[in-house]
């Protein structure tokens, strides 16, 4: 089928993942996130995903939330 444009998400890690972003990467990869920036200190990953494939991420254990990255500054 035809890929949809990929955006920039800004996703929260819970606080009850902790420490575990390294359990939660790979979980993100099969759903099909593309992590950019991993900014360990706060819970917050940076990357790129299909709108099609949200849902899926948004339901991982571990993920607060998934936010539309409106920023260009890091």
């Amino acid at each position: 089928g035809e890929r949809m444009a990929m955006k920039r998400y800004v996703l929260t890690v819970s606080d009850e993942c902790g420490t575990a972003l390294d359990r939660l990467l790979p979980e993100l990869d099969a759903a099909g996130f593309m992590v950019d920036t991993t900014l360990d200190a706060i819970g917050v990953i940076v990357g790129r995903a299909e709108e099609a494939d949200l849902a899926r991420i948004r339901q991982l254990p571990g993920v607060a939330a998934v936010d539309e990255d409106d920023t260009v500054t890091l």
